[in-house]
């Protein structure tokens, strides 16, 4: 019973300890940080975050990441999010990554929240961003850079 009990406890531990996304790329605009072991995490002086992680996925390499992202616009529409554009590239690694900005309004100011999606063999790595639209603007073009970099 022992012995089980601590297989059990080893195979969840093992799991809650899942590797972070790695982030070659490194913004002067970010504090970076590396203490969260299954997600990166970065902030901005002006407050733009951006958080990177890996899930599981059934499916297999050949992952449409259109679809997902199909599935994101219709949940975000009905909570109120504008879709504002989708564009794919490739990261530094060559795989595909589909990222798309959306925007809404929280206490009388515009928000942008932004979400890339790369499928790799069993999972997607997932990344989001958002901050206030003037700071998220600012800041775009290296949060492309960051997610580009995974």
């Amino acid at each position: 019973m022992k012995k089980l009990l601590f297989a059990v406890l080893t195979g969840v531990f093992l799991v809650s300890c899942a590797s972070a996304p790695v982030v070659s790329y490194k913004s002067d605009k970010f504090a970076h940080f590396q203490k969260y072991r299954s997600i990166y995490k970065a902030v901005s002086s002006n407050n733009v975050r951006i958080i990177a992680y890996k899930v599981d996925s059934e499916t297999k390499e050949n992952q449409v990441a259109e679809l997902w992202i199909n599935e994101i616009k219709l949940v975000l529409k009905s909570k109120g999010y504008n879709f504002i554009k989708s564009e794919s590239f490739l990261s530094d690694k060559g795989e595909n990554v589909v990222f798309s900005e959306f925007e809404t309004y929280f206490n009388g100011e515009l928000y942008i929240y932004s979400l890339a999606i790369m499928p790799e063999k069993n999972k997607l790595i997932i990344s989001e961003a958002g901050g206030r639209k003037t700071d998220y603007s600012a800041c775009r073009n290296d949060v492309i850079k960051i997610i580009k970099s995974i």
